[in-house]
């Protein structure tokens, strides 16, 4: 809120909301969730059914790492070797 009084607008305002999802399962998703009231109990089936259509339709992988997950390329820590010899070959 502080962001959008200084600047007049927030960032992310312009961004088109799901703009890289498959539209047609999405939108069907979104539809059935506006239907529900609030004291509905979701059918989490028929969500589910909606979203692997998309994976199939697209070629997806359940397994993949989201896209904003930033640990896909962490290889853990470097080490290195003392080259002195006086750590009797140990990996610091």
């Amino acid at each position: 809120m502080v962001v959008e009084f200084m600047i007049g607008q927030l960032p992310w305002q312009d961004m088109k909301f799901l703009k890289d999802t498959p539209e047609e399962y999405m939108t069907n998703i979104i539809l059935y969730i506006d239907t529900l009231h609030y004291n509905s109990i979701p059918d989490y089936d028929h969500i589910a059914a909606h979203l692997a259509a998309a994976v199939k339709a697209y070629y997806l992988n359940y397994d993949s790492p989201p896209d904003w997950d930033l640990m896909v390329d962490y290889k853990g820590p470097r080490y290195e070797k003392e080259v002195d010899g006086n750590d009797g070959g140990q990996v610091k």
